[in-house]
């Protein structure tokens, strides 16, 4: 009931669908996508919560079609950022390259890792699908083979909650 209500009084903030874009375009065209989105393709060690080395898993990972190759076919893949909000942290990491954390109002936050480079900056306002950052190749993949892929995490309140359930309302 709290969920639902949480829901509601986001998408009222938000407006129709929530104000909220999927944060990769053209997703059913170019991206691997959930079965439950109506996609074609989903393994499970992408799930949120799966157990990766021990660790659950924060979030999904959507996986381009087509493995990019270059820093050209990078820059076709494009990361949006899901909702208005302010940017709490944008840094690199070695293991991770480029994390962006947006905190949006009602106690909603996303998470966006493994990006080869990033538009915005700590502290920044940004809005509903503006560009943010470029998918990149660091982290680990399904059967822990690296490859180009977006790691995308919502939490609500501090907790780290399924993506799937937010992003295919966006993607009707």
């Amino acid at each position: 009931m709290i969920y639902l209500f949480g829901v509601i009084a986001l998408m009222a903030l938000f407006g129709g669908s929530g104000g909220f874009v999927f944060p990769l375009r053209d997703a059913k065209k170019r991206y691997y996508l959930p079965k439950t989105f109506g996609g074609d393709f989903w393994n499970t060690s992408w799930n949120f919560g799966a157990s990766r080395g021990g660790h659950g898993h924060a979030g999904i990972d959507l996986v381009p079609r087509t493995t990019p190759k270059t820093t050209a076919d990078l820059a076709q893949h494009e990361i949006l950022s899901y909702g208005s909000g302010v940017v709490k942290n944008s840094s690199y990491n070695a293991t991770y390259g480029y994390i962006i954390e947006i905190h949006h109002t009602s106690g909603l936050k996303t998470r966006y890792v493994h990006l080869s480079k990033s538009f915005v900056k700590n502290g920044q306002s940004v809005s509903a699908g503006q560009k943010i950052g470029l998918m990149g190749y660091l982290g680990s993949s399904p059967n822990n083979i690296s490859g180009s892929h977006l790691h995308f995490e919502i939490y609500v309140n501090g907790k780290a909650e399924d993506p799937t359930k937010h992003l295919k309302q966006v993607l009707q």
